[in-house]
């Protein structure tokens, strides 16, 4: 939220036009947009990211959910 914040809330993520159709969506515009604006995240954090906002605002399954064991 600290950065994302800067530029949009969470209006972004309800637009009825979304980038991201999947968890692998998410990740690729998380990843895109912590370049863009020159965080340079790890993977790790990256990864927590995407599974943040894939779960909080896009209500995706993160990769592995709702799979029998």
């Amino acid at each position: 939220e600290n950065h994302c914040r800067m530029c949009h809330e969470s209006i972004a993520y309800k637009r009825g036009a979304k980038l991201a159709a999947d968890y692998a969506g998410v990740k690729a515009q998380v990843t895109r947009w912590q370049t863009n604006t020159g965080l340079r995240w790890s993977e790790e954090d990256i990864d927590s990211v995407t599974a943040f906002v894939a779960r909080t605002y896009y209500k995706y399954p993160l990769p592995g959910e709702g799979k029998q064991k």
